[in-house]
């Protein structure tokens, strides 16, 4: 049996009970759950005591970044197994082991998981723009990734996301058809081998939730596992459900971070060809949705859909 860490990053997130509740109904014998904390006076005391009441271990991080948070539980944590999830999920009874079980080949360092909204619980579907785009849920079928695929297939790969969408304008998630790494799966349920972190490094604390890059930092780590010649695997029975954001002007400023932040990844790899001409597709996928969107004078769409588009010019600016 592998020894697991559970990390949850938090900062003035009212939802972290929830979400300590169902990983303290997780089935795993061997678990460890980690706390790391950036929120103020006022949230810290109240989820320290609900951490610590639950068993689970907490830490107080105070400088700010998501980035920050999660290499200060890598760093603390004692498990051979570094799972993460967000402060607004809830997460399936058998996630951890539905994701442990692909560890077995040992050049596995990275096992991802399906993410759905919190109300697909009730057989709702609920996915507001923002998660559709940003999240994407990535599918039924398992898939594993290595740097040792063909070419070719990486190249169609990285096509389809614009051609799909020509062709069907309601295409929007990026899942089995995406390039890498967006297809492989995203920060709000993903796991690595400890081990990995001495090989590659942890994650760029200048990508990320309260960094100068927002966002995409799963994204640039999923990456450098995939290019180190790492095995990854998306795994769809491991579940993770996400609470959807609500009003219009939380979908609207998370798709404008998550744009920044995908041009401040695609910058950073913009030296790499296969990358770096994803960053103009990227572009185009959004600004041809946005036009089928007035055109069907979807204002609520046509508005998230601005956003992103924003945050990407901001970040090519700034």
């Amino acid at each position: 049996m592998r020894n697991v860490s559970v990390i949850v990053c938090t900062r003035n997130r009212s939802s972290i009970k929830d979400c300590l509740r169902s990983l303290s109904n997780l089935s795993y014998p061997s678990l460890e759950i980690m706390i790391v904390d950036g929120s103020n006076q006022n949230f810290a005391a109240r989820n320290q005591k609900i951490t610590e009441s639950l068993g689970m271990r907490y830490i107080y991080e105070k400088k700010l970044g998501l980035s920050i948070a999660r290499n200060k539980g890598i760093k603390f944590s004692s498990g051979e197994i570094v799972a993460f999830t967000d402060d607004d999920c809830i997460v399936d009874r058998f996630w951890i082991r539905n994701l442990v079980k692909n560890y077995v080949d040992k050049s596995v360092a990275c096992v991802t998981g399906r993410v759905l909204p919190f109300e697909n619980q009730l057989n709702k579907d609920c996915y507001t723009l923002a998660e559709r785009f940003m999240f994407g849920d990535k599918g039924k079928n398992k898939r594993i990734f290595s740097k040792f695929m063909k070419s070719q297939k990486f190249l169609d790969m990285a096509f389809s996301s614009i051609s799909r969408l020509v062709s069907s304008p309601s295409y929007l998630s990026l899942n089995d058809t995406a390039p890498i790494p967006f297809c492989c799966g995203g920060g709000a349920n993903m796991s690595f081998s400890k081990e990995m972190f001495n090989h590659i490094g942890y994650f760029d604390e200048k990508l990320g939730a309260g960094s100068p890059g927002k966002s995409a930092d799963d994204l640039d780590m999923i990456l450098r596992v995939y290019e180190n010649a790492f095995k990854i695997i998306y795994e769809p029975c491991a579940l993770v459900y996400h609470a959807h954001r609500i009003t219009i002007e939380q979908n609207e400023k998370l798709a404008h971070d998550y744009g920044f932040g995908m041009t401040r990844f695609f910058m950073k790899h913009s030296y790499k060809p296969k990358i770096g001409i994803l960053l103009p597709g990227r572009f185009l996928q959004l600004l041809l949705f946005e036009l089928f969107t007035l055109l069907r004078k979807n204002i609520i769409d046509s508005r998230v859909t601005y956003m992103s588009l924003r945050g990407m010019l901001r970040a090519l600016f700034l």
